[in-house]
């Protein structure tokens, strides 16, 4: 079965949220997350990367979206 490079991209993107928005929440002993930025610098900088959104939900969760240009790029 042939799957198009745009699936390929809502995959791979979905992929890349999935691993990072499962991350547990801080301990108490943990600094608030510094390392926010350097994440996305990290991903822009990633080959194969179409796009980096951030955000933050209702609850005051941060998020990251990233487009990649297949599996292959998305999971490096």
């Amino acid at each position: 079965m042939k799957i198009r490079k745009g699936q390929d991209v809502v995959i791979a993107g979905t992929l890349i949220l999935a691993l990072l928005g499962a991350s547990p929440t801080p301990v108490a002993a943990q600094s608030s997350p510094g390392g926010f930025p350097s994440v996305v610098k990290a991903l822009r900088a990633a080959p194969g990367c179409l796009g980096v959104e951030t955000g933050q939900t209702a609850s005051g969760r941060q998020v990251i979206f990233a487009w990649f240009e297949g599996k292959k790029a998305g999971s490096r």
